[in-house]
This record gives structure tokens, C-alpha cells and sequence, in this order.
């Protein structure tokens, strides 16, 4: 084994229990809750599209539901196996450094510091949403990319279509990944027909379709809105200011000290790579392949309405690559040291000035629901709430934002959803056993307070039984 790889793996047993650590501690999005619930409901016999809504791309769902029959349905279980997936991704991507042309003492390690100490990754990539298994199959496209145009056999470009493929599946975040990766390889193959490799990488993508193929051949029409329609028309509903958003998201990696050092180092490392490094062509293409997709990535991030700043977190460990080149560069272990200590305390302070909502906040909450309501009896929870409790939610109720739709009555129950006036009319019929309220349902706090004449506050919850 050579020295390197052994430092790298030293390097990231520290980083691996970190991530192990914070997705069972910390790790929590609101909005992955209707992905694990998706994802439960899939694990209990239903279609995303054809019997709920779900306005993602449904790879992630069923892989997270395959992880619930196996280990269990609990977050527990989808965090650790997402810390696995980015720890598997942080490897690989370091592996980039550990090449035998451009390679030099530290480059991977610099790599692997950037990439698994990164606050966006951490925070974000170890919960129940598509990032770590969209970020590990981006990753797996990459290496293979790079082996694809050093090998005769097209096999090596299909398994990187494919891997491409499952992240777009996964996520349409990563959708210019197979682009660029198709454009690269045909330029610069270096044997065997650059052609078949190309074909080969368009069938591979093909493939990682076909489940999302099988829902469209099914219901064509509710797999559109959900994965299309939806995604165009419908994420800005109710939002007001969303551009305004956008912008303050664009500029937003100036306010961070991770954010400002990969961007530093990328674009030196780039610079240095293009006009001073003196390697060849092919040496220097891996290093433009790198900065092919993370270009290509944020460009497309930046174009969704709304954006986040978690979404920029797929190009980091393309960023990363750049940035090993200027470290590369300097050829001097200090600076190596130095990243990482820099990254460290970076992501130390922020974890340790976080103030936000835990799952282990829910747990008393879905306690009282299962002690107020009968187990069969509908309730209008979260899908924290349904989730936790393994309750199936109202028909049309499983998103959330459902009611946030106006469309006419015959199109919301083909898509399975439920409208504002609707669910206020079941609220004051008290067709529901309780209303729990603390997210989405916030906005049904008057007619529940009005309807239903117990009242009690759990946590940052209120119940209305």
C-alpha cells in the first residue's frame, strides 16, 4: 500500500466517525421528512406518483426504503447508511490525487480535508434526502470517467453513464453530470473507439431510468407533474421574494470561511494546472474534466427557483480537485496541515453554534399523538409526525404542501392531492381524531383551535384533539 493511501485512511477514520457521530446527533432537515415518509410508504407496498405525491425523482425513496426493510424504519437507520455513501464518496474523490500522473505528497489528502471536513457536506449530506446518494454515484462517474479513456472496452464509460444516471434519478440537481461526462470522454479518449464509449455511456445513463420509465409507462401523466411539471411551476408557489432568495443564495458562500478558501484554491489551482504546471494534455485533462462538472453543476443549481445553498454541495468534491492541484503546487506539508486544521475549526464552530430542530425533538410529540389518537383513526400531522408514529397519512396528504396547489378538483385527486379548503372543511367536521401542528399545518391553527376543544403544547408542537 503506498504511503499515501495509508495517510488517507488514517485521515479518514477521524472523518468517518465524525459523520457516523453527527448524522445520529445532529443530522436534520424538515424537509427530508417527506422523503423518509415516501420512502416508508414505498417500504409498505405503495407508488410514488401513482398513489402519493412525491416531487422528486424516486431512486433515493426506493433506496431508502430497501435500507428500512432490511435495518428497520427509523432515521437512524437511512443517516448512518448516508454517512457511509459520503465517506465512500470522500475516498473515492481523494483518489483523484492518488493517480500516478499528477501526483505528489499530500494533493489527496488536501482533497479529502476539503471534501470531508466541508460544512455543506456534513450538515447536509447525512440525512434522509437525496445528497449522499447523489454525491457518491457523481463521484463513481467521475473515476470511471477517467478510466473509460484509458481503456479499449466501452464498459468502463456504461458503468459511468450509469452511475450518472442514479444520481439524475436520485436527484435532478445532478442532471449535467452525464453531459459533461459524454462531451469529456469524446474528446479525450485515449484508446478504442471513442464512439462506442459514447454510445455505451448514453445506454448506460438509459438504464438507471427504467424505474422511473416503469412509473411513466403506468401514469404518465402524474409522473410528469411530479417529476417536471411540479418542479417548474409549483416549488415558488406561495413564496414570496424567491428571486430575492436566489440572489442572497448566489453570494452567500462569501459569508463562509469553507466557501471562500475551496473557491480561492480552486481557481488558483486551475490557473496554475492550465499556464504552469507543464503536464501534458492528458495529465491536464483530468483536472478540466473536474472543472467541467462542478462549472456545469452550479450553473445548473443556480438556475432551480428556489435555490439553497446545500445543492452547491454536489460540486464540492470537483472544487476539491482543483484546489489539489494548488496545493500540488506549493509541494509543501504545512499547507497541507494547515487546510486541514483551517477546515476543522471551521466546521467545529459551526456545529458548535447550531440551534436548530433535532429528530429526537419529535419523539415526545409523536408519543402524545400515539397516546391521544387511536392507532387506525386519521389524524393531519407532519410527516415527521406520520413518520415516527408509522401512521399512513389521509389520502392526498402526504406532501405537506399538497394544499398549496389550485388546480381544479378532478386533476388534485388524480395527483393525490388535497386542497386548503378541503382539509378546513374536514377541520371543522372533525373528521380528523387530532391536528398536530408545528410546520405546514401552522396555517390551520384557527379552525382547529375553533373546532376541536382540547388543546395542548408539546414541545414547539401544538395538538388539537
Amino acid at each position: 500500500m503506498q504511503r499515501e493511501t495509508r495517510y488517507c485512511l488514517a485521515a479518514l477514520a477521524p472523518i468517518a466517525a465524525l459523520m457516523l457521530w453527527y448524522s445520529q446527533t445532529h443530522a436534520f432537515s424538515w424537509d427530508e421528512s417527506y422523503h423518509l415518509l415516501a420512502a416508508q410508504l414505498i417500504a409498505h407496498g405503495k407508488r410514488p406518483y401513482l398513489d402519493f405525491c412525491f416531487p422528486q425523482p424516486p431512486l433515493n425513496a426506493y433506496w431508502n426504503a430497501l435500507w428500512m426493510k432490511v435495518a428497520g424504519e427509523s432515521w437512524r437507520v437511512v443517516h448512518a447508511v448516508a454517512a457511509l455513501m459520503v465517506c465512500g464518496a470522500v475516498w473515492l474523490i481523494s483518489g483523484a490525487g492518488r493517480r500516478p500522473a499528477p501526483s505528489e505528497k499530500g494533493t489527496a489528502l488536501s482533497i479529502l480535508a476539503l471534501t470531508g471536513l466541508n460544512v455543506l457536506i456534513v450538515q447536509w449530506g447525512l440525512i434522509g434526502q437525496a445528497y449522499a446518494f447523489a454525491l457518491f454515484a457523481i463521484v463513481v462517474a467521475f473515476r470511471l470517467a477517467l478510466r473509460a479513456v484509458e481503456s479499449d472496452a466501452p464498459k468502463f464509460a456504461a458503468l459511468a453513464g450509469l452511475a450518472a444516471g442514479c444520481g439524475a434519478c436520485a436527484t435532478l440537481l445532478t442532471a449535467p453530470v452525464g453531459i459533461v461526462l459524454l462531451v469529456w470522454i469524446f474528446l479525450y479518449n485515449q484508446h478504442g473507439n471513442r464512439w462506442e464509449k459514447a454510445g455505451a455511456l448514453v445506454l448506460g445513463e438509459a438504464c438507471a431510468f427504467l424505474p422511473l420509465l416503469w412509473l411513466f409507462l403506468q401514469n404518465p401523466r402524474a409522473t410528469f407533474f411530479n417529476v417536471v411539471q411540479y418542479e417548474l411551476l409549483y416549488r415558488q408557489v406561495e413564496w414570496e421574494g424567491a428571486y430575492a432568495h436566489d440572489f442572497k443564495i448566489w453570494i452567500s458562500w462569501l459569508d463562509s470561511s469553507h466557501g471562500v478558501i475551496i473557491a480561492v484554491l480552486a481557481v488558483a489551482g486551475l490557473a496554475w494546472v492550465k499556464y504552469r504546471s507543464g503536464w501534458t494534455r492528458t495529465e491536464r485533462a483530468e483536472v478540466y474534466l473536474a472543472a467541467w462538472l462542478a462549472g456545469a453543476l452550479m450553473l445548473h443549481i443556480s438556475q432551480a427557483h428556489p435555490t439553497f445553498a446545500q445543492y452547491y454541495m454536489l460540486a464540492v468534491p470537483f472544487l476539491a480537485v482543483l484546489a489539489g492541484a494548488a496545493i500540488y503546487a506549493l509541494r509543501t506539508d504545512w499547507a497541507v496541515i494547515a487546510l486541514a486544521i483551517f477546515m476543522a475549526v471551521g466546521l467545529a464552530k459551526t456545529i458548535s453554534e447550531e440551534n436548530a430542530y433535532t429528530w429526537r425533538d419529535f419523539d415526545p410529540i409523536a408519543k402524545r399523538v400515539d397516546e391521544i389518537a387511536p392507532r387506525n383513526a386519521p389524524i393531519l400531522a407532519d410527516e415527521q409526525i406520520y413518520f415516527l408514529t408509522h401512521r399512513t397519512p389521509p389520502e392526498g396528504m402526504e406532501l405537506n404542501d399538497s394544499h398549496k396547489m389550485d388546480l381544479d378538483a378532478a386533476q388534485m385527486r388524480a395527483l393525490h392531492l388535497v386542497s386548503e379548503a378541503e382539509i378546513e372543511r374536514r377541520i371543522r367536521a372533525r373528521e380528523f381524531a387530532l391536528v398536530e401542528s408545528c410546520g405546514e399545518y401552522e396555517d390551520f391553527d384557527d379552525d382547529a383551535a375553533a373546532s376541536y376543544p382540547h388543546k395542548e403544547k408539546v414541545g414547539h408542537c401544538t395538538i388539537y384533539w
